[in-house]
């Protein structure tokens, strides 16, 4: 901290900054990001090394991506991070477990399978106007275990987006199977996003299966991933960037208050 402070305040014509935000609270980082914003406004130069996507992405319009030392990228900051984060990860559209000893949870619960599914086929890729189905299957070892299902939908920088249950307050319909004794046996729960809701982005998903809906019996973390694709249906008036990790359609209406001036709006 004191080093970043001497370095900063001697208003040197290249800022080389490694890592700072590893350190100090978040009031601290703050100031950091501030004053190296500061710098760059001023003209001089800021060379930012940070694992903190979301920092470099909003400090730097460029950056250079290093592999064992060697540029492996050099370019606009959203797509050196993209190709950081694919690079230490695989699209996997489903994950079997069939030795059950080896399988995420416990002596209650065992995770079997998770998938994606859009167009009912196993995918890893979703075009945008297309639904997708989460499906999990656990084999439940406790006869008589009261269990409920759960997924984190996760972007690609590991934030959330979203977490939904199959518990009656959360569900658009009712699955009877929340929070009744579960015979011993394999189960299949399965969680419909629907189309045109989610934004072109890569995500993945944490499969949970609960004891009580509070007692977390099998977590399977960042278990599967997918990718969502553009297929033009929202590009016919607009072609630049949407915001955001969700990009629903929703129902806009636009009317005229009072005319000006004997002006009068479309048809008349």
């Amino acid at each position: 901290r004191l080093a970043f402070a001497v370095a900063a305040h001697l208003e040197p014509e290249i800022l080389l900054v490694d890592e700072v935000l590893a350190v100090g609270d978040a009031a601290f980082q703050k100031k950091c990001l501030g004053k190296m914003g500061d710098v760059a406004k001023e003209g001089r130069t800021v060379l930012f090394v940070s694992h903190n996507m979301a920092a470099l992405l909003n400090l730097c319009p460029r950056s250079i991506l290093l592999v064992a030392g060697q540029s492996r990228q050099d370019g606009p900051s959203s797509e050196v991070v993209r190709e950081y984060i694919n690079s230490g990860r695989t699209n996997q559209g489903e994950v079997i477990w069939e030795d059950m000893s080896q399988a995420p949870g416990n002596d209650v619960v065992r995770v079997h399978a998770v998938r994606v599914i859009s167009n009912s086929q196993v995918t890893s890729d979703v075009e945008i106007d297309q639904a997708l189905q989460i499906e999990m299957e656990f084999w439940n070892l406790r006869p008589g275990a009261e269990l409920s299902s759960s997924i984190h939908l996760l972007d690609r920088m590991g934030s959330g987006v979203l977490a939904s249950a199959n518990m009656h307050s959360a569900n658009l319909i009712r699955d009877e199977w929340f929070g009744a004794p579960h015979p011993a046996g394999l189960y299949r729960t399965t969680c419909v996003i629907p189309a045109n809701f989610l934004n072109t982005e890569t995500y993945s998903i944490n499969a949970i299966v609960l004891a009580d809906v509070t007692e977390i019996q099998a977590f399977a973390r960042e278990v599967v991933s997918f990718t969502v694709h553009e297929t033009g249906a929202m590009r016919q008036e607009y072609g630049g960037g949407w915001l955001g990790v969700v990009r629903p359609r929703l129902a806009w209406q636009t009317e005229m208050l009072q005319p000006l001036n004997g002006q009068h709006g479309p048809g008349g």
